[in-house]
């Protein structure tokens, strides 16, 4: 049986609440014409902010919505990974600094070694790989951390545990645990308060507010993007703070326009800019703010805002590989692709096709599992002709889940 379409499953939820298209729409603040194109598949599902309105309206989350919600493992690789994440989340739910540690503590040293490991297999978007050292590693770190009651031993382990708790966050929102990265981001918060370290507190609220806004609760991912901002006030010449408040930055930008309020994300936007002009482009904290980075998130939030030509024009500019986190380029090359999809004619299909074979190169967990990636693809093959259907598109099909 084919897996349900983003747009069936718009249809299948607002059935279910009893509402009628119109008023669907009309609660999520978007065309009822717009709604119902979606639904019967005739406008792609791709858009983050459409997608985030419409979550609302139909009480439920954008997960739920795309599909990107876990399942049931398909293949012996899934299931592994399922394996991994359980543990992952069953460790970060018994780390709680106030608890005892469930293992024996490590020297930190070692600790910090193997930080840098998993670091490095984030950005070049072996996710798996991550997964399945990171639960060993947060109750070793969580001994090492508790044992020591104070001293640089106890601030070293608090650190870890923030970065860790952030690397751990994103890992759950890129394999759609969204909800359960928002505990990562707790733990963070905890770590970082009892470290008191501006720079930290700030760090965790980006990994909450980027989980919150994963969820499609962009309210509360720029409410507590603005207290990060907030925590770094008169700490700006601190280590990376420009970097963590250039990230916050860009998460209100994004979440404001989430929320229609397009000045507040103009501001902001423009803030990050100003930020990244004067670290240039950076790698701290494997955040990878600055010029290319902004020029990312401008590409993300230009066509989510439904300017395609000007999100191309955007992706034509930017130098991808001015970034080193491979993750990261991933993305920008589905993002260019859902620009050049949206143009909808034949050349910008078969550009969009190139892109996302390239983003699919780079980074291939993310982007077969990534429910943009299928939506996308799938409005390109619902316009092609059979006979341009080639070998390349009919395997990337088949990789990414799309059957129809």
């Amino acid at each position: 049986m084919a897996e349900m379409t983003i747009g069936e499953r718009i249809k299948t939820r607002r059935v279910l609440a009893g509402l009628s298209v119109r008023r669907a729409a009309d609660l999520a603040g978007i065309a009822h014409t717009t709604w119902s194109r979606i639904e019967r598949g005739e406008r792609g599902a791709d858009n983050r902010i459409v997608l985030a309105h419409m979550a609302t309206a139909l009480r439920c989350s954008v997960p739920d919505l795309t599909g990107s919600a876990p399942g049931m493992p398909a293949t012996p690789d899934e299931a592994r990974l399922a394996g991994h994440i359980t543990a992952l989340l069953s460790a970060l739910v018994e780390t709680d600094l106030n608890d005892e540690a469930t293992v024996d503590a490590v020297p930190l040293d070692r600790l910090a070694h193997d930080a840098s490991t998993m670091d490095e297999l984030r950005v070049s978007g072996d996710y798996a790989a991550v997964a399945a050292r990171m639960p060993m590693y947060a109750r070793q770190l969580h001994a090492a951390t508790v044992s020591a009651v104070s001293g640089p031993d106890r601030e070293t382990g608090l650190r870890l545990t923030v970065l860790g708790s952030v690397l751990a966050g994103g890992i759950l929102r890129e394999v759609g645990h969204r909800a359960e990265a928002y505990l990562a981001g707790e733990r963070a918060h905890d770590a970082a308060t009892a470290l008191g370290d501006p720079v930290m507190l700030a760090a965790a609220a980006r990994s909450r507010a980027a989980a919150a806004m994963g969820c499609g609760s962009m309210a509360r991912a720029r409410k507590l993007a603005i207290a990060g901002l907030a925590e770094l006030e008169g700490h700006m010449d601190l280590h990376g703070a420009k970097e963590v408040a250039g990230h916050l930055h860009l998460v209100t930008a994004m979440s404001s326009y989430g929320m229609t309020d397009h000045g507040t994300g103009d501001t902001h936007l423009a803030e990050a800019e100003a930020l990244a002009s004067s670290t240039g482009d950076t790698d701290t904290f494997r955040m990878y703010f600055g010029p290319t980075n902004l020029a990312f998130w401008r590409l993300a939030i230009t066509v989510d805002s439904g300017d395609a030509r000007e999100a191309v024009r955007i992706a034509r500019s930017t130098n991808a590989a001015a970034i080193g986190s491979v993750d990261r380029q991933g993305m920008f090359y589905l993002d260019t692709a859902r620009a050049l999809a949206r143009i909808g004619t034949p050349d910008s299909d078969a550009a969009a096709v190139r892109m996302m074979l390239t983003a699919e190169r780079l980074t291939p967990q993310r982007i077969r599992a990534h429910p943009f990636a299928r939506e996308t693809l799938r409005q390109i093959v619902k316009r092609a002709k059979r006979s341009a259907i080639d070998s390349k598109i009919r395997g990337l099909c088949e990789r990414v889940g799309v059957t129809r």
